[in-house]
């Protein structure tokens, strides 16, 4: 005979979590002739509590790239109850995420499926699962399930932490401790994930004093080097984009005798845009940029360096070291008058080797030194076979040898356009010191681009230039300015008010503001 009750059970769940055997009872009130829920009391089907009902979901991540996700339900009941009076419905929460139209349910007995076939984005979403017996008596009792966001494909999971994607597929970093899981789990199963993912950042972050550097859970000794960079080497480089979405990483640090190092380690193929680096330093082996140690065939975008101590050695930049076959637009390094960029071999204040690359819409306000080797530039260090436009450095720069520049230290088949530099350039010992460029060497070509510094550039009166110090053996160097304005190649002479301004007023006028008393980039904060 069966019971004059409705028992309707219900259990609601998460889309993008894990529900390890997540189960919930109901049980009937004998004095007050209710339905409850708990967690840890059974269902009595009678006043005499026999039997007991529940509901088991299958531990699932529902993502983006799903398919025809199937969620398996299993119920228990007691022998009294005929399946088939059991009838399963859900309710959906919001259509934002599922539609409803992209679940069903089928099964009979105690194994039930739920099948969704797809999701429209991430985000949160809850469904309510209904399992009904066909009794007359009403009684409706819920419980809540935490609603977590939905994961994504490839979701990043270890050690009890979890990063999620958008709608776009992009992993969302908002935390230090985001960007340490990235870091820490770069190497095994998630490589492939991380050094090829999407990345935006979805607010600042900040590194305290203490950070758990290695993740391990333990602040100690093990933490002194600091930051792991993204990408460990050249075939393990990140090649994936980071969109930084004008957040700022703030007190970042590596103090580890070794090259490449940076934000990024090495980087290949990759996007990086839109980030600030600020109030951070880096002590390296060379090889160095706040951003990026080695760049290939990378394009970087809206970069901001500040108040951010580099001290390295061979090839160190204020945002990359190494800068191979790349492009950099929309970025600056500016420090304070206490903060200097220090370096061995090919320094600048932005680059510190530039091959066959592209430099334009940049520029540096920081002193750049070296105090023991060549090739210093308050913007780039070294550059071949480069393409540098519209950019300019304001910085003093102080080299122990030759090939040092305001805004190129040494440069080789490379071309400057509508590029000043204002920086005081010295020298410990040697030649090859230029207002703009230090040494030229095989084919070169400087156009509208001029220095205007205040104390003239210090080395071997035979090879320093108000312009170009020194243009090497075979070599070749076409200067074409407004009117031969500026032209002082090998010879020390300042470049006067009127003529630099018959250079810059050919500048174009969407890129340069030049009604103040230096030209300005525009759209770029100065």
């Amino acid at each position: 005979m069966k019971r004059n009750i409705l028992l309707m059970i219900i259990f609601t769940f998460i889309i993008k979590v894990n529900l390890a055997n997540a189960r919930v009872y109901y049980y009937f009130d004998n004095l007050n002739g209710v339905m409850k829920s708990s967690q840890t009391h059974p269902f009595d089907i009678n006043p005499s509590g026999q039997g007991k009902v529940s509901i088991n979901i299958e531990s699932v991540n529902m993502t983006l790239s799903d398919i025809d996700k199937i969620f398996s339900i299993s119920l228990s009941y007691p022998q009294d109850i005929e399946s088939e009076d059991i009838s399963l419905s859900f309710k959906l929460e919001n259509e934002e995420i599922i539609s409803k139209d992209d679940i069903s349910i089928s099964g009979t007995g105690n194994n039930r499926t739920l099948t969704i076939s797809k999701a429209k984005k991430a985000g949160n979403v809850s469904i309510t699962l209904y399992a009904v017996l066909k009794h007359t008596q009403e009684g409706i009792v819920s419980t809540n399930i935490n609603v977590n966001n939905a994961v994504c494909s490839n979701s990043i999971t270890g050690y009890g932490h979890i990063i999620y994607c958008d709608n776009d597929g992009y992993y969302l970093i908002s935390s230090a401790k985001d960007l340490l899981h990235i870091s820490e789990h770069q190497y095994g199963p998630w490589e492939e994930f991380i050094l090829k993912g999407k990345f935006r950042m979805t607010n600042d972050i900040y590194f305290p004093s203490n950070t758990d550097w290695n993740n391990d859970g333990v602040i100690d000794s093990n933490d002194n080097n600091g930051w792991n960079p993204l990408g460990k080497s050249f075939s393990s480089s990140f090649s994936g984009e980071f969109d930084g979405q004008n957040h700022i990483i703030d007190n970042i640090k590596i103090n580890i005798d070794r090259s490449n190092k940076g934000f990024f380690g090495y980087t290949k193929l990759a996007n990086i845009k839109n980030l600030t680096i600020q109030n951070s330093s880096f002590n390296t082996g060379g090889y160095t940029g706040a951003l990026i140690g080695t760049s290939n065939t990378t394009e970087i975008s809206r970069i901001k360096v500040i108040n951010t101590d580099i001290s390295s050695g061979n090839v160190t930049g204020g945002i990359v070291g190494y800068f191979l076959f790349s492009k950099i637009t929309d970025s600056y390094v500016n420090n304070n008058s206490n903060i200097d960029i220090y370096g061995s071999g090919g320094t600048g204040g932005l680059i510190g080797y530039s091959y066959k690359s592209e430099i334009s819409k940049c520029y540096t306000k920081t002193d750049v030194h070296t105090p023991s080797d060549n090739r210093v530039g308050g913007l780039i260090g070294e550059t071949h076979d480069s393409i540098v436009k519209n950019t300019y450095a304001t910085g003093n720069v102080y080299g122990a040898s030759f090939d040092n520049g305001g805004l190129i230290g040494y440069s080789s088949n490379s071309s400057v356009t509508n590029s000043y530099a204002t920086g005081d350039v010295g020298l410990v010992d040697d030649s090859y010191v230029g207002g703009l460029i230090g040494g030229a060497e095989n084919n070169n070509t400087i156009t509208n681009s001029y220095a205007d510094w205040t104390n003239a550039p210090i080395g071997s009166p035979r090879s320093t230039g108000g312009l170009v110090g020194k243009v090497y053996s075979g070599g070749t160097l076409s200067v074409i300015n407004q009117d031969n304005a500026c032209n002082f190649v090998g010879v020390n002479t300042k470049c006067q008010p009127a003529d630099i301004a018959k250079i810059y007023n050919t500048w174009p006028s969407d890129i340069w503001d030049t009604s103040g008393s230096k030209p300005k980039l525009k759209n770029i904060s100065n």
